[in-house]
């Protein structure tokens, strides 16, 4: 009986064998390069979304910040399609730059850029609405505006036919600013002396705010007298409102911002300014002021007191024999503008927290 002989594998199957083990090595290295590139892509796409969100950190801090600093007397430099913008500041390795954008008289985009050097650029911005002066006084809707239950009794005057007169004590020079705006806004010279508004308030402003913003607080009952100590007014005095009649004296250029929370007596004297009650204001003995009233409640002007300027008495007006409310545009601009430092809320027009994207 002869022994079967073992099978031996052919040169042609052992080169076939051959082939597929290289074919196998040289998927998997080609596998394993690709998951190296893969892990490094994702590490890198991991990196720049980091990188993006402390950018974008970084743009929505100083974009918030700006917003709570508001304006300020700048913003009658900046015409309508204007740009103010601020300095460049580091952030550790990074850099933010925020600016300001008027898109009308009181609508404004705040933005704030941040970036890295050689990287990516973040945007944060928001639009927001600024008080301006000249914008208020332009869109009031009668020489006194009252509210829709507001009562009204008129014995003296209440003169609306000569809203851009210059009469004394303004200084034409005062008006020269806003002459060009204040004859589109009045062309025929005149405006209407009475009408309902919605609310006690300075566009977005509320009288709550205006309170808590004016610098100057009374109450009760007092006579606003200028008060100056050798070449300065004293302007922590409560109860001196500037001296409308003296321009070239230091009380002169002095129009405050004055607020009382409850009913307020202007016993004679003399003032200019923003004057903002929430209550009765009452003028009486001969009283003058100058510039623009708020009151929540009735405006009353007794005894041959005087008003020039605009008001808004919500609760209504009362003008007694005698006494004369003088409708004047500049009065009005030159109180409100004076305010610019103060009344500089930067209030946000769109409930979005940020409306830019990344570029």
């Amino acid at each position: 009986m002869t022994r079967r002989a073992l099978h031996q594998p052919a040169s042609g199957e052992r080169g076939a064998v051959l082939v597929v083990v290289v074919l196998l090595a040289v998927a998997f290295l080609a596998l394993g390069h690709g998951l190296v590139l893969s892990s490094r892509s994702a590490l890198r796409t991991a990196r720049l979304s980091a990188l993006h969100a402390r950018l974008l950190a970084i743009a929505d801090g100083a974009l918030l910040g700006t917003i709570q600093e508001g304006g300020g007397p700048w913003m009658d430099g900046v015409s309508p399609g204007g740009r103010a913008g601020g300095a460049r500041r580091a952030v550790g390795p990074d850099s933010v730059r925020t600016a300001w954008r008027r898109l009308s008289a009181e609508a404004w985009m705040v933005e704030a850029t941040a970036w890295s050097e050689g990287g990516p650029t973040v945007v944060s911005n928001r639009l927001v609405w600024v008080l301006d002066g000249l914008e208020r006084v332009r869109l009031m809707p009668a020489i006194v505006a009252i509210g829709p239950t507001g009562s009204v009794a008129v014995a003296g005057a209440i003169r609306g036919d000569a809203v851009l007169d210059i009469r004394v004590p303004l200084e034409g020079s005062i008006c020269a600013p806003w002459n060009t705006e204040l004859l589109a806004a009045f062309p025929t010279g005149s405006a209407p002396l009475l009408s309902a508004v919605e609310s006690p308030s300075l566009g977005k402003i509320d009288v709550a705010h205006l309170l808590s913003d004016a610098p100057v607080q009374v109450s009760g009952t007092g006579t606003p007298v200028p008060d100056e100590t050798g070449s300065v007014c004293t302007t922590e005095r409560s109860w001196n409102w500037g001296d409308p009649d003296r321009g070239y004296r230091p009380c002169g250029a002095y129009l405050p911002m004055i607020g009382s929370e409850s009913d307020l007596v202007v016993d004679g004297g003399v003032g200019q300014g923003l004057l903002v009650v929430d209550g009765d204001l009452e003028l009486r003995s001969d009283a003058r002021f100058y510039g623009m009233v708020v009151v929540t409640g009735t405006l009353r002007l007794l005894e041959l007191a005087r008003l020039e300027g605009l008001a808004i008495a919500f609760g209504g007006v009362e003008v007694d024999a005698g006494a004369r409310l003088d409708g004047s545009a500049c009065w009005a601009v030159h109180a409100l503008a004076a305010q610019r430092g103060i009344l500089r809320h930067a209030l946000p027009l769109h409930p979005a927290r940020r409306l830019g994207s990344f570029r």
